[in-house]
């Protein structure tokens, strides 16, 4: 029951959060923004999830838009499971694209293709000793 939130943003850690067995560990942690952070058993279903069995969590992205580069970014947020060794990649839903131009150009966003959270799964490497 432990991992770590990490948001991406251009390919680069922006701030990531270590889970515990507590809950409420809600906060900011760079770009990285944690809320509603509770038990399952309380937030899902208390007949499908035994107490202390899986969390839930908000996660989402902050970063001033100023702090972005040139050009289209790109953010998204990893979840990497311990015990499993696993590593989810959360992108989509809400997803906004932007593309940033130069001083005095404009400015767009866009949403287009993105109403699906997708959902990457794949084994964390381990670094050879």
């Amino acid at each position: 029951l432990s991992g770590t939130a990490t948001a991406i943003v251009n390919g680069s850690a922006d701030g990531s959060k270590a889970f515990t067995t507590s809950l409420n560990e809600n906060g900011t942690f760079d770009s990285l923004v944690i809320s509603d952070q509770r038990d399952a058993n309380d937030s899902i279903s208390s007949t499908t999830y035994p107490t202390g069995f899986f969390q839930t969590f908000d996660a989402k992205i902050t970063k001033p838009f100023a702090e972005y580069s040139t050009g289209v970014n790109d953010q998204r947020i990893e979840l990497f499971h311990l015990s499993s060794e696993t590593i989810y990649e959360f992108t989509g839903r809400g997803f906004i694209q932007l593309l940033r131009g130069e001083k005095g150009s404009t400015t767009t966003e866009s949403k287009q293709g993105r109403k699906r959270t997708k959902v990457i799964r794949k084994k964390k490497e381990k670094s050879k000793s």
